[in-house]
């Protein structure tokens, strides 16, 4: 006895080989998937265009490069890494005086 009942999908049970996927399905998706990553690239691009462009601007408006902050920056750094460095170094020296002397 075969089965000629078709169901809402278009698909054909068949028990003999499984379940079938209409190929017309997996063609349309596949086009609008690759339809939908054009449109998300072309958006990426549009975006990343509008913020290079404001970055540009903000940027010729600053009055110092901002390689000279970031070299000021560094050398602040540095200069209260080495502070902090030189007043841990006195304190533990100070600390061990004072035990050494009780």
């Amino acid at each position: 006895m075969t089965n000629t009942r078709v169901t809402a999908n278009g698909f054909r049970p068949d028990t003999t080989t499984g379940f079938q996927v209409p190929a017309r399905h997996l063609i349309i998706g596949g086009t609008l998937f690759g339809v939908g990553c054009a449109i998300c690239i072309a958006g990426v691009a549009i975006s990343g265009s509008g913020l290079l462009s404001a970055a540009q601007r903000w940027i010729a408006g600053l009055e110092r490069a901002p390689a000279e902050i970031a070299k000021d920056t560094l050398a602040a750094a540095k200069a209260a890494a080495t502070a902090g460095a030189h007043a841990w170094q006195e304190e533990s020296a100070a600390q061990h005086n004072q035990h050494a002397t009780a």
